[in-house]
């Protein structure tokens, strides 16, 4: 079995935003009453602790399945006949910037829904990681399927 973080750089980005918001609380600590301390303690801690429990998602690989888990609970759970498509594809990840990713569908995916993966509603049938390491040979060699490249621009072209 294999266990892969879903997303790395969000984990670290989330931890250097927990520590510089608590370095700005406690340094207004001193100046401030305990109360209003509180307050901006809860205004600037609470929406990192909230984006905790979605960076340490991770993804378990395996021969006959593959999982996306949360700690110990099961968000989403594909087993490898079930899955139609594996390959890679682009989601965006600001303004005129996109982001590899690796998905694993239920379904069939079109050109146009690979080049912007995030606009795709039906989420429950994909399950994303990024393209680090070598995710891509493992999955290769317990889903059997083929694994579709990213698209070209003549495909972008013709859409």
């Amino acid at each position: 079995m294999l266990k892969y973080k879903k997303s790395s750089g969000l984990l670290v980005l989330t931890w250097i935003m927990f520590f510089v918001l608590l370095g700005a609380c406690i340094s207004c600590a001193y100046t401030w009453k305990f109360n209003e301390f509180l307050v901006l303690l809860c205004i600037f801690e609470v929406p990192t602790i909230i984006a905790f429990p979605l960076v340490y998602q991770t993804i378990k690989i395996d021969n006959s399945k593959i999982s996306l888990e949360l700690w110990f609970i099961k968000l989403r759970t594909f087993l490898w006949p079930e899955v139609c498509e594996v390959g890679l594809a682009y989601t965006r990840a600001g303004y005129g910037t996109y982001k590899k990713l690796i998905y694993i569908s239920k379904r069939p995916l079109t050109d146009k829904e690979r080049f912007n993966l995030g606009r795709v509603k039906d989420h429950k049938n994909f399950i994303t990681i990024e393209n680090r390491g070598n995710i891509i040979d493992d999955i290769k060699k317990y889903s059997k399927l083929p694994f579709r490249d990213l698209p070209t621009t003549e495909d972008f072209n013709n859409m």
